[in-house]
């Protein structure tokens, strides 16, 4: 048997995905999904059921079959489904939330809600250019209003620079999140945030230090959904 999948895109994370409308309809036969994040989730069958909050590595295969990895301390498994798993996937509009639902007729279930995603393989993505932007949000909210456009920036790369090693910057959750962009790119989609206002320079600081505004604080809250991003 082949894996059903069905895409979800929702505006009120309040509405439940069976009444909400089906953006991408049933596809068979997709080629394998690849989700890591931050998370909380809950996986149960007939004789156990189980919660976690870990960052992990979802993996779906074309068969159903899906495995999930705990890759605090090391890589090791979770939970897993053996196949023909029917998968439900719902996205929040102007957010880097995802919920992940796999059922099977024999009653397993897996229920993931992500946070914070770093990396999104095989799942259509109408957003995909608003979520390096989500995720500067995200990570000048995290920062408090302490530090500058670079250093925001390089948080969001990686970088495994001294300074931030050692304020510990590499702690937070949007570390490395756009590990896989370039530095050009991400210091692009500041100056744009900034340019929108999501974002604003500390007007009474002798620093140019960057903090998030009401704007961008309805976009992180969900109230507003983020302008698409020339």
């Amino acid at each position: 048997m082949r894996m059903r999948i069905s895409l979800y895109q929702r505006a009120d994370a309040g509405i439940p995905p069976e009444v909400l409308p089906e953006i991408q309809g049933e596809r068979e036969s997709m080629t394998n999904i690849i989700i890591v994040g931050e998370c909380e989730g809950v996986y149960s069958n007939s004789a156990v059921s189980k919660e976690f909050e870990a960052k992990v590595l979802v993996s779906v295969r074309d068969d159903g079959t899906v495995i999930v990895h705990n890759l605090k301390n090391g890589v090791r498994p979770l939970c897993y489904i053996n196949d023909d798993a029917e998968i439900s996937i719902t996205r929040e509009e102007g957010t880097v939330k995802l919920s992940f639902l796999a059922t099977t007729e024999e009653g397993e279930r897996l229920e993931l809600n992500f946070k914070v995603i770093t990396t999104l393989q095989g799942i259509p993505n109408e957003n995909e250019g608003n979520s390096l932007a989500l995720n500067v949000l995200q990570c000048v909210s995290d920062m408090a209003g302490k530090y500058g456009r670079s250093t925001i920036a390089r948080v969001l790369t990686g970088s495994v620079s001294k300074k931030i090693l050692t304020i510990k910057l590499d702690r937070l959750k949007t570390y490395g999140t756009a590990k896989d962009v370039s530095m050009k790119k991400v210091l692009a989609t500041i100056d744009w945030l900034i340019g929108e206002n999501y974002i604003a320079y500390e007007k009474d600081s002798e620093f140019p230090i960057l903090k998030i505004t009401d704007k961008g604080i309805d976009i992180l809250n969900g109230r507003k959904e983020l302008e698409a991003k020339q």
